[in-house]
């Protein structure tokens, strides 16, 4: 009821292997490993789930994401069936 202009996420698995986790600490807790994204590195890729606070300072909205993880298992999904139907194919 409340969203418009609904169009499919393309090339969702490009975009996923564009992206690139990393392992990281922040300057002030270098006590503290973590696991993430750059939010610069994202922002050329996925625009719409990075934002920029006051003092410039670049987050990232990890919740959207999951809706091009989904995405991207479908089209390996829709590859797997196509692979395999031509092993099936190859093997009459």
């Amino acid at each position: 009821n409340l969203k418009q202009n609904i169009v499919p996420i393309e090339r969702a698995l490009d975009k996923v292997c564009r992206l690139e986790g990393v392992h990281y600490e922040f300057k002030n807790a270098p006590d503290v490993k973590r696991m993430g994204l750059i939010a610069q590195d994202v922002e050329k890729i996925i625009p719409e789930v990075v934002s920029e606070n006051n003092e410039g300072t670049k987050g990232i909205d990890y919740g959207p994401i999951v809706s091009i993880l989904i995405e991207s298992v479908k089209e390996l999904k829709e590859e797997n069936r196509k692979l395999n139907k031509k092993i099936e194919d190859m093997q009459k």
